[in-house]
């Protein structure tokens, strides 16, 4: 439960390889973005490789520019822009949405009309989330296991799907081979 949970470091982390979190929707990993969106919509139902997030994340954006045609007719040019809220003493709040990258989740109390308690679970968290505590890994690295990678010294084929989660998260990756000096990757 986001709400109730605390994220609180522990280092060293000797039993684990990443400092993400691995949220669960009834104990599975879920994938989110706009594949995850296009497939239970009905809207793409062509397969869930690497292509088809790429291709979903197209015929989603095609999608949302066509329904901006109609949007742009209901605004109201002169019509307000912003309600300021009024300042709380004391509240809790949730806020959900579907980002582009996917599902966002953000849980806040106020205390003293101060932020107690915050926690998000962003859509790299959901996709790139490690192993749970059954083994269980995460979309992305499910989608890692088994890809052949032509050359190791450039495996573009990791980068490849990386980019299909998520086009940002290329900067944060790091490719490393057990028994070898680090070597850190980027893309030009």
């Amino acid at each position: 439960k986001p709400a109730e949970s605390k994220t609180e470091p522990l280092y060293p982390k000797d039993t684990a390889y990443s400092w993400l979190k691995a949220p669960r929707y009834l104990d599975e990993p879920c994938e989110v973005g706009p594949l995850a969106r296009m497939w239970i919509n009905g809207d793409y139902r062509r397969g869930i490789s690497t292509m088809d997030r790429h291709l979903a994340r197209a015929h989603e954006a095609m999608k949302i520019a066509q329904a901006m045609r109609q949007w742009v007719t209901e605004l109201t040019p002169e019509g307000s822009v912003c309600n300021m809220p009024a300042p709380v003493e004391t509240a809790e709040a949730t806020g959900l949405t579907e980002a582009p990258r996917g599902a966002l989740g953000h849980w806040v109390w106020i205390e003293e009309s101060r932020i107690a308690h915050y926690q998000v679970i962003s859509p790299t968290t959901w996709n790139v989330s490690p192993r749970d505590d059954a083994g269980v890994p995460g979309p992305l690295e499910q989608a890692l296991l088994g890809m052949p990678i032509e050359n190791a010294e450039q495996p573009i084929e990791i980068m490849r799907i990386i980019h299909s989660f998520d086009p940002c998260l290329d900067c944060a990756t790091h490719v490393i081979r057990p028994g070898r000096q680090a070597k850190i990757y980027r893309v030009l």
